[in-house]
């Protein structure tokens, strides 16, 4: 496990190492080093912590993911099990890390538990002589998870062998560095979460707007009346594109519009305008896109477009992502993937407030949509800023300890 490539020219206070180059007040160690490695082990069920029966907490491999442990369906263990039930406990301060199955899944557990029982499918560490949520980040680290990936046995279920754990060579600073990275790793990790909960209320809060506002439940202030009923064949024109995927261009001038989520590039374009696009085989129901402007499409992809004066695209794009994707899945053609026949997108109903209301819904849909958009890009900032903390705190590349100012600069020259 190479963590930077060896070089002749390094800058002081730095050395070469089996794993690269590293501060030179830092060790290279196996997890032996550290703690003990010990397997868990299957064990029979109870039925519910509630039951005075059963007090004791079982971590199985479903309840596990990567960083921790979910109590949504934790299982128990009778307390009669049998007598050396102790011997499989994980604690606070230990670790666990998947061995069989999923494989490298790492974490602890969680504080609501003083301990628990661990799966015959995961080993603990125990007895840890470093930072406990230091080794954690370094055994969540790229280069570690790799290293899993590297040493795994073959077979019809991958496993990791103890005696291989014990030998994974890892970057171990000082103690006082070892915290000092494990918090700022822990507070990157805090606001990850706190982004990731934000845009999953918002996305909530999206969901139930547009089930409103789109069904007519809820009103928008001003606005009464009935709503009408039409095809989408009856208020837009509906056709196919004539391009290949060959036809695209990396750096082309125009959008170009293929069977993903992803949209391409092209030199060309075949329609300037207001319209929906939605591919009309493999995920379908499930990828919608507007646009007003020029732009191509793949010829296996539908165009909406050429609306009636009095229906707003931009309503008709919403109120197709909140229910033509079930429409869609009651009329798919089953052939090698499932795909649709423009009858499927003609006969599609739509109900139609005034044009002011749809014009009004669709603003407010629109702008919850460009919020969440920047939501998420929030988030993979902050995920790609975890992950070159991640490189960089834990080779040594950023220095946070007192004795050794913080930088980015690069130890090799």
């Amino acid at each position: 496990m190479e963590l930077r490539k060896k070089s002749a020219m390094l800058k002081p206070g730095y050395k070469q190492t089996d794993l690269g180059v590293l501060p030179e007040e830092w060790e290279v160690a196996e997890i032996e080093q550290v703690a003990d490695v010990k397997g868990g082990k299957r064990l029979p069920l109870g039925k519910s912590l509630t039951n005075e029966v059963t007090p004791h907490p079982y971590i199985r491999i479903v309840d596990v993911y990567q960083g921790g442990v979910s109590l949504q369906d934790i299982k128990y263990v009778p307390v009669d099990a049998f007598p050396p039930i102790k011997n499989y406990r994980i604690y606070k301060d230990d670790l666990f890390i998947t061995v069989a199955g999923t494989l490298g899944l790492v974490g602890k557990v969680p504080k609501e538990l003083d301990g628990a029982n661990l799966t015959e499918n995961a080993d603990r560490l125990t007895n840890l002589k470093c930072n406990q949520d230091y080794l954690l980040w370094v055994m969540l680290s790229p280069f570690v998870q790799a290293a899993i990936e590297e040493e795994k046995t073959t077979g019809a279920q991958p496993k990791l062998a103890l005696t291989r754990i014990k030998k994974f060579q890892f970057p171990l600073p000082p103690p006082t560095e070892q915290q000092a990275i494990a918090e700022a790793l822990g507070a990157i990790d805090t606001l990850l979460t706190s982004q990731q909960e934000l845009l999953a209320k918002k996305r909530a809060l999206k969901l139930a707007t547009q089930q409103a506002l789109l069904s007519g439940e809820r009103r928008l202030p001003g606005f009464a009346g009935g709503w009408g009923e039409k095809t989408l064949g009856e208020l837009s024109q509906i056709k196919t594109g004539k391009k290949n995927n060959e036809d695209k261009s990396e750096r082309g001038k125009y959008p170009f519009f293929v069977r993903s989520q992803e949209v391409e590039r092209i030199n060309s374009y075949s329609f300037d305008g207001e319209a929906i696009l939605l591919p009309g085989e493999g995920n379908i129901g499930s990828i919608f896109h507007y646009i007003n402007g020029k732009f191509d499409y793949h010829q296996r992809v539908y165009k909406v477009s050429n609306f009636l004066p009095n229906v707003s695209g931009r309503f008709v794009y919403h109120y197709m992502k909140e229910y033509f994707g079930e429409h869609a899945m009651l009329n798919t053609v089953k052939a090698a993937v499932d795909s649709l026949r423009l009858p499927t997108f003609q006969e599609f109903f739509i109900k139609l407030p005034s044009l002011d209301e749809q014009r009004a819904i669709a603003a407010i849909l629109s702008d919850m949509d460009a919020e969440l958009e920047a939501l998420a890009a929030q988030l993979a900032k902050t995920q790609a800023l975890k992950q070159g903390m991640m490189q960089d705190l834990l080779t040594g590349a950023i220095r946070l300890t007192a004795g050794a100012a913080p930088t980015s600069t690069h130890p090799i020259q």
